[in-house]
């Protein structure tokens, strides 16, 4: 059977989750973006035996006190009873309790519009380019990633806390944690996956420097290899490389642009998806540019943290060979 949804996990790990774990399909849908009945279909696609469907009790009483006097959301109620949204939702249905509204939905989660601050704004296309995965879900724009990174799950704290709603999950078997923030439609220029670096972005040295920040703090490695700093970043986005490599090249930063894998099986037996190429800056010169530029700019904490290290490499190799 083919099926759509080809970043569900293999017959092992859904194995793991849904036997071992004991994750619902609900719950393993929420992680791998799709329907509960795809991954449902999955399971009968490997053969995984099913569970029966937990019927969930639960009064009228205490469903009207959670969802209309503490006003829980359906997701909420669903964890206290160890149950899926859809199973709290038919109780509902059978005791008459009526949903709310999408306006009294945006009180109970107020959300504020993006701030149309061109710095931040060529900031987080070249981060969400690199790390984020968004989608619009009825009248918002949700953004979010996984990760097993604490100081990645504190930056995108930082850029969306302050716009809206967010969920953390617990580390799941791979010890990676999703974290998703529902923000409003002025947020819809993050839909667009760029190819290139937009021009209004290219234009500006502040606006690219921002971009390039981003795009850094999702894609970038700053690094000591064999005693010497050296800067890397890599991905299949090759018009943001290429476009990246020249601007550097117009900065007088001396970097290599190379396609590192081809598209196909490589020597490791793994399928790559496509080229991958891959940006490297090794020279003293220019890696002080570099850092010079890009420094005042990173978000990310070990980002910020591997360049103050790279900067003392350069500084001890300087005095070594001056």
């Amino acid at each position: 059977m083919a099926f759509r949804h080809l970043n569900l996990p293999n017959k092992r790990e859904l194995r793991d989750l849904y036997v071992a774990a004991k994750l619902s399909t609900y719950q393993i849908a929420e992680r791998y973006d799709c329907d509960p009945k795809t991954v449902y279909q999955y399971l009968k696609s490997y053969h995984i035996p099913t569970r029966a469907r937990k019927r969930v009790y639960i009064t009228e009483k205490k469903l009207r006190f959670l969802y209309t006097k503490q006003r829980f959301t359906l997701a909420t109620i669903s964890k206290l009873y160890s149950c899926c949204p859809v199973a709290i939702l038919s109780n509902m249905k059978r005791y008459g309790i009526p949903r709310r509204s999408t306006s009294e939905t945006n009180i109970k989660y107020p959300r504020k519009s993006f701030s149309r601050n061109f710095e931040e704004k060529a900031y987080l296309l070249g981060f969400r380019i690199g790390d984020l995965g968004v989608r619009k879900v009825g009248n918002f724009i949700k953004v979010g990633c996984g990760t097993t990174q604490t100081d990645q799950i504190k930056l995108i704290e930082s850029l969306f806390d302050k716009y809206g709603p967010g969920w953390t999950s617990k580390r799941d078997v791979k010890g990676r944690v999703h974290i998703d923030y529902s923000l409003d439609d002025s947020f819809q220029f993050l839909l667009l996956k760029h190819r290139n670096i937009p021009e209004w972005v290219i234009a500006n040295q502040k606006f690219f420097l921002e971009f390039f920040a981003g795009y850094t703090d999702a894609e970038g490695t700053v690094g000591i290899y064999s005693g010497r700093a050296r800067f890397r970043i890599g991905s299949y986005d090759y018009g943001i490389l290429r476009d990246i490599h020249r601007k550097l090249t117009q900065f007088h930063i001396k970097n290599l642009f190379a396609l590192e894998r081809k598209s196909g099986i490589d020597k490791r037996g793994i399928l790559q998806n496509g080229n991958f190429w891959r940006i490297t800056v090794n020279k003293m010169s220019s890696l002080k540019i570099l850092f010079a530029l890009l420094g005042p700019h990173l978000r990310h904490g070990k980002r910020i943290r591997d360049l103050r290290k790279a900067k003392r490499n350069i500084d001890i190799r300087i005095k070594k060979f001056a």
